[in-house]
């Protein structure tokens, strides 16, 4: 419901003058989506990526994200925290099989507030990208597009340079690259 407006919200505050029309647009989307996230008990993956690049960018903002929604971060990251531990893949072995809500998406450097909850799997998602990198340094792309085949064979080239860049900035971030 709020992929991607939540980020692009956080985004409109974070770029606007405080108190601006545009802060107040970014403000009003914030607040319905706030909403959403404290009354729902289960998301897509997707939008959780969301949710967190705006507890990102809220993070210098905590006055400001309490005076205008009425909740204080910490609020915001134990939804997520909850919302994160019921989509995750808990089981390894299942990794390999498709398209998957692994730990690391949600997990991007070792200081994050999901890094402690998700313990050990993260170490487990760092091997397993490790494992999976082919000899060209770049990863399967785990899903498709049934509907148009000919269209995806072209975006499949541009998803691996997207996952590529997103993973190696990942394995940085721990530690994992020479």
């Amino acid at each position: 419901m709020f992929n991607s407006s939540v980020e692009l919200a956080a985004y409109l505050i974070h770029w606007s003058s405080p108190g601006s029309i545009t802060a107040e647009q970014g403000w009003k989307t914030v607040r319905l989506a706030l909403k959403r996230l404290m009354d729902c008990t289960k998301m897509d993956m997707h939008e959780i990526g969301n949710y967190l690049m705006f507890r990102e960018l809220m993070k210098p903002r905590t006055a400001e994200l309490l005076e205008n929604t009425g909740y204080l971060l910490m609020d915001v990251e134990r939804k997520l925290t909850e919302l994160v531990m019921a989509v995750v893949e808990m089981d390894v072995s299942q990794w390999v099989h498709g398209y998957r809500a692994l730990p690391l998406p949600f997990v991007q450097t070792p200081d994050s507030f999901l890094c402690e909850v998700l313990g050990g799997l993260v170490d487990e998602n760092l091997n397993f990208y490790a494992e999976q990198v082919d000899e060209n340094g770049l990863w399967p792309v785990t899903w498709d597009w049934d509907a148009y085949p000919s269209e995806f064979a072209v975006a499949k080239r541009y998803w691996q340079g997207i996952v590529a860049l997103e993973r190696y900035r990942i394995l940085r971030a721990f530690g994992r690259l020479p």
